[in-house]
């Protein structure tokens, strides 16, 4: 399970498809981001609502893997509470705020959290080989193009994206 479908929930979306996840679903409560998600063909889940039984329903168990990729406070003890013993949370998203998580939750269920940060030099030459050869196609989450003036008020606005996804930044002369 992916929890936020914005473009690193989405990025580890495709990535998870193309590696051989049999089922890979997406958690996100902005509704425009749900529906990119939907648009690369995952099944998404309402963020707001019971995700965990959702998830249950549609899947047949818990989530074994769950790809954190919001990085606000409270998403790290959701994905320990919704783990199943011995699962494996991955955390994608950077929360840059003080978090409360329960270890003795994690302990108990003997669950892995492991944590992501930057990429490798062959990342980059593993995907822009995927894209290439279009295998990887991530365009679909571009939304919007702004300039670098107008790129203070794009950064304001995601602060609380409404159909916002990946914002690329136009640097040429305008």
């Amino acid at each position: 399970m992916i929890v936020g479908a914005g473009p690193i929930g989405l990025a580890c979306a495709l990535w998870c498809r193309l590696r051989g996840a049999q089922q890979v679903l997406i958690s996100e409560r902005v509704a425009a981001r749900a529906a990119m998600g939907a648009t690369f063909g995952f099944i998404t889940l309402d963020g707001d609502g019971d995700v965990d039984a959702a998830f249950k329903a549609l899947a047949g168990g818990a989530a074994d893997i769950q790809f954190e990729c919001v990085g606000a406070p409270g998403m790290l003890q959701a994905c320990i509470e919704r783990a199943p013993t011995g699962g494996l949370i991955m955390g994608v998203g950077v929360c840059d705020q003080s978090d409360h998580i329960e270890p003795l939750a994690a302990v108990l269920k003997e669950l892995c959290i492991q944590w992501v940060l930057g990429y490798q030099k062959s990342d980059f030459a593993q995907t822009l080989e995927a894209i290439l050869s279009g295998e990887l196609q991530p365009a679909a989450m571009i939304t919007d193009v702004v300039t670098l003036a107008q790129l203070p008020a794009a950064f304001e606005a995601l602060r609380d994206p409404v159909d916002q996804c990946k914002v690329l930044v136009d640097l040429r002369p305008q």
